[in-house]
């Protein structure tokens, strides 16, 4: 009897094992779909399909350890799903196709990334989940070399990928050409995440004198191709992000009184100086950034905007369309600000581009009741996840998630991208060092 309990036990240790490896793989491929282009841009159809890779793991997952799906943090989630769900058969019947498709595509990223992070935290694998956050950063880092390298062959590769096939004055020779240089793997918006999103954790690490798989030169050089791929793919509000995080991680996480009276001078500053002073400084750096057309423009554009006072621009001038879309949205947020603005009704709303508010568009068209049934999913992973991080870490996944939240405030945010890092990859990064552990330490006692 003894014999047979036993040989119970290390049956049920392999096969746990040989689950743990085979869940790995299947993140490990998940992951390499979200953040590796040169590789699913030359996979076939099926294998670098992101969403047959996502069923394969909801099977495996209810197959092996259906568990995961009652966790609270997917507890939350399916909240989320039923609520919206019911609405949109209901009350937001006549809602806009084209926020109903992303209304889902937001869920659908979501409800991804949490089961990733659900099941490591349920089986308490933080090993390979330090295990995948490695790869992530291989994979974001060999996206950002292979952007350095197309935005020398077009540099404007980043931008017009997402926008090819909808510009009709681009011409056929060009967009096969963008299509081949899609088989480089340089990285798109939602890459840019992952540039700017990464450098606060490795500068924690580099503080931290922990030892992980990264040299501390090798930390710089990444930084320094992160910040590089930033600047090549023109994306100016990425580049002003990657800048600002990067400036507060260089602050001490004991120095946090500090970083705020820092952000206090620079607030007074900006009010006590003329504009005048603060265009003429974006003209100037437009004029030196000539070779870099879209970042120039965009640089330009501010300058002018700050010169009105932050009036209308005439022309194709986004910054100086941030203040209108928000009176927009404001507008239509007042005509139902519980339920949001298709609550039984046809809306008109979105025709002066105020979807890229993400989080003012999110508002709007899900009212103050959906909102917070989208927040809290995050809350309550927050809480969690939180509770074997360090002060110091705490302290710059903050930072992360302030950027991104800001970024929310003027653009569309790119969920596949950004929830797939807040929810499993950031977190991963925090358990790094048990890499170079050769025994089965506790988390909970040494992190």
């Amino acid at each position: 009897m003894n014999t047979y309990k036993l040989l119970n036990k290390k049956y049920n240790i392999v096969f746990m094992f040989s689950i743990r490896k085979y869940f790995l793989v299947l993140s490990i491929m998940l992951t390499m779909l979200v953040f590796l282009p040169l590789v699913y841009a030359n996979l076939p159809l099926y294998i670098g399909s992101y969403h047959v890779w996502v069923l394969i793991w909801g099977i495996s997952l209810f197959m092996f350890i259906p568990k995961v799906f009652i966790q609270k943090t997917m507890l939350f989630v399916y909240l989320l799903g039923v609520y919206l769900w019911f609405m949109l058969q209901t009350f937001w019947s006549e809602m806009d196709p084209w926020q109903i498709k992303s209304l889902w595509g937001d869920y659908y990223a979501m409800i991804v990334a949490v089961s990733i992070i659900s099941y490591f935290t349920y089986t308490k694998d933080y090993k390979n989940l330090a295990l995948l956050s490695k790869y992530a950063v291989i994979f974001i880092g060999i996206t950002a070399l292979m952007t350095i390298i197309v935005s020398i062959i077009d540099p404007m590769y980043s931008r017009n990928i997402s926008m090819h096939e909808m510009e009709k004055e681009f011409s056929e020779i060009y967009v096969n050409q963008i299509r081949r240089l899609q088989r480089w793997g340089a990285g798109t918006r939602g890459d840019g995440f992952g540039f700017f999103a990464l450098i606060p954790l490795l500068i924690y690490h580099y503080k931290s004198n922990k030892n992980i798989f990264l040299s501390k030169t090798w930390i710089w050089i990444y930084i320094g191709v992160c910040m590089l791929a930033l600047l090549r793919m023109q994306f100016a509000t990425l580049l002003i992000y990657g800048f600002m995080i990067f400036i507060l991680s260089l602050i001490k996480p004991k120095n946090r009184i500090l970083t705020f009276v820092i952000f206090s001078i620079l607030i007074l500053l900006y009010i006590i100086i003329p504009a005048e002073v603060f265009a003429s400084f974006f003209f100037r750096l437009s004029d030196t950034l000539q070779n870099q057309k879209v970042l120039s423009g965009y640089l330009n554009e501010i300058g002018m905007y700050m010169t009105l006072g932050g009036g209308e621009i005439e022309g194709n001038a986004v910054s100086g369309r941030l203040d209108i879309r928000y009176a927009s949205a404001w507008r239509y947020i007042k005509e139902n600000p519980l339920f949001g603005t298709y609550f039984n009704q046809r809306s008109t709303y979105g025709s002066l581009g105020e979807a890229h508010l993400f989080l003012m568009n999110k508002l709007t068209v899900t009212g103050l009741v959906g909102f917070i049934l989208w927040v809290l999913p995050f809350i309550v992973f927050y809480k969690k996840i939180s509770i074997n991080f360090s002060k110091d870490f705490k302290y710059f996944f903050i930072i992360v998630l302030l950027a991104i939240i800001l970024y929310g405030l003027v653009k569309v945010i790119i969920v596949r991208q950004a929830w797939m890092l807040i929810f499993v990859i950031i977190p991963g990064m925090y358990y790094l060092p048990l890499l170079n552990k050769n025994d089965n330490i506790n988390i909970e006692e040494k992190y």
